[in-house]
């Protein structure tokens, strides 16, 4: 019995925070009842403490919220200059640098060796699709079409033949690239010799 009511004591202590030296039915009772009202007390705590929490991030949402517009706002104006100085900055740098104006009439695919063999003269689609040998027709059709319309190749149509047949030949602006085309190969020929 005494080790029970030892234990009902030092359990009642641990709850209570108090001390428990007179274990009799009137103390164990008030005892209790304090153990009662510290935990309901603290339960309110609680509830006025996640309360006053809730309150103050309602209040800095809406204060994060009024900054956030007015951030995004400033963000968004920010971004409009940035853009515009760069669609500024874009228009005078291909003003600006040759070589760039100079490369969109030299890129893609198979645009070089299309001006290697129209060098030489006109040719027609099929003795073009020949000297390229691993290019699709689809393929070469696109890239003159693209070449004709920078206006580096002009496309002749001859009717007298029986299907129409079409002549590829450089135009002037199209034969202002073959000294460079010719300073490519003449490298490419020396790097050929070195492999």
């Amino acid at each position: 019995m005494e080790k029970n009511t030892f234990n009902q004591r030092l359990i009642l202590k641990k709850k209570a925070n108090v001390d428990i030296s007179y274990p009799n039915e009137t103390t164990s009772k008030i005892k209790a009842t304090r153990v009662k009202q510290t935990t309901r007390e603290n339960r309110e705590n609680r509830l006025k403490k996640s309360a006053n929490k809730s309150e103050n991030k309602f209040a800095n949402r809406s204060a994060n919220r009024s900054a956030n517009k007015s951030a995004t706002r400033a963000a968004a104006r920010i971004k409009v200059d940035q853009q515009s100085e760069f669609k500024k900055m874009k228009k005078t740098e291909s003003h600006q640098c040759p070589v760039k104006e100079a490369m969109k009439f030299l890129s893609g695919a198979w645009t070089l060796e299309i001006y290697w063999y129209l060098r030489q003269g006109p040719l027609r689609f099929g003795e073009l699709i020949r000297s390229l040998e691993t290019v699709s027709a689809k393929v070469l059709t696109q890239r003159l079409r693209d070449l004709e319309e920078k206006k580096i190749i002009k496309r002749k149509v001859i009717v007298e033949s029986a299907p129409p047949q079409v002549e590829y030949s450089l135009t002037e602006l199209g034969r202002k690239f073959l000294p460079a085309i010719d300073s490519i190969a003449e490298i490419g020929k020396k790097l050929l010799k070195i492999s």
